[in-house]
């Protein structure tokens, strides 16, 4: 039976020492994925929980979730592609898709979403690495994470994904093409 999503155990779980990562872009592993039903809905959707994985925010968590339906399907793709695979699969095996994206490093542009007055962090968009990026997520994603990992040494590379659906950018450094400086991917 699959466990339902409950928003103010949620905003329980940020009082209880969460730090939510402000706006920004991160590499996040994809530490759990669970396919869940909406209360609201009765829909299936997975429920990403997600682990930022360097950086000063390292080791905090914040959740994504996937809706199965048609029009939303999307999302799931993005993230999918950003975390490095492009294989079909059948989206209502959960079995698979823990298989193809739990322990997966992908790159989000994050922002800030309020809900009953607590700001939380969501994603805005999952963004395609570059082809330099690749074999740096490949080799943490190897290592496994944690507080006591080291990333490799390597340049930043300086593309922050398109901007947001308005056509201007939402990137919290200014809106630019360059991604974070102090992540060496």
């Amino acid at each position: 039976m699959p466990r339902m999503f409950s928003p103010t155990q949620a905003a329980g779980d940020m009082s209880d020492g969460y730090t939510q990562p402000p706006p920004d872009i991160y590499w996040v592993r994809c530490e759990e994925i669970e396919l869940k039903t909406s209360s609201s809905s009765g829909k299936p959707y997975y429920e990403a929980t997600l682990r930022v994985v360097h950086g000063e925010f390292e080791n905090c968590k914040f959740w994504d979730n996937f809706s199965l339906t048609e029009k939303a399907l999307w999302r799931l793709g993005e993230f999918s592609v950003s975390a490095g695979n492009q294989v079909d699969w059948d989206i209502e095996s959960e079995s698979e898709t823990k298989r193809l994206l739990k322990g997966r490093v992908a790159k989000a542009r994050t922002k800030w979403e309020e809900y009953e007055g607590v700001k939380r962090t969501k994603v805005q968009k999952w963004l395609l690495p570059e082809d330099d990026e690749r074999p740096r997520m490949q080799q943490f994603e190897q290592r496994g994470g944690g507080a006591s990992s080291q990333l490799p040494d390597g340049p930043s590379t300086g593309n922050a994904g398109p901007s947001g659906p308005s056509g201007a950018s939402n990137a919290p450094n200014g809106g630019g093409s360059r991604a974070r400086d102090d992540v060496p991917f």
